[in-house]
């Protein structure tokens, strides 16, 4: 009995070394035909997008100085192929060194502060502390296997 389980689990561990190499074998050759396709079709989106980025600076640099005549005043403008926005908003500028003179005038409100537990320091305490604080040890049963590597399918 206890050998056909060792060699059901044996021809099971086969048949995923199989199975894995040839699933590793088709997503290496998917790959290289994604990067050709990239690469072929980069030759004509590259030029496309960096188009548009010149042209979106130029739309924004034009609303920025000619941003009186084209708003008049109101906050959007529609014209025939869309509508451009316009927003004032008070933004606060902070320094770099807030947090040091937050702290040093006791505005504690401002402060975040991300806590956690630090697992790796309570699993080396004793079962006594962890009862304090509501935990326990237990055992936790894991199963896993490794393939050998053969080299070829």
């Amino acid at each position: 009995m206890q050998e056909a389980v060792r060699k059901d689990a044996d021809k099971l561990l086969d048949a995923i070394g199989k199975a894995t190499a040839r699933l590793q074998a088709s997503e290496a050759e998917a790959e290289k035909e994604i990067e050709g396709v990239r690469a072929h079709y980069a030759r004509s989106i590259d030029p496309m997008r960096d188009r548009l980025k010149g042209l979106d600076k130029e739309l924004i640099g034009l609303m920025k100085s000619r941003c009186v005549p084209l708003f008049d005043g109101k906050d959007t403008l529609k014209l025939l192929h869309g509508i451009l926005l316009y927003a004032r908003e008070m933004r606060v500028s902070i320094p770099r060194d807030a947090l040091l003179k937050i702290e040093a005038a006791g505005w504690d409100e401002a402060v975040k502060i991300a806590k956690s537990v630090d697992r790796a320091m309570v699993e080396k305490w004793t079962d006594e502390r962890l009862v304090v604080i509501g935990a326990k040890r237990k055992e936790k049963k894991t199963y896993s296997y490794e393939l050998r590597d053969t080299g070829c399918e």
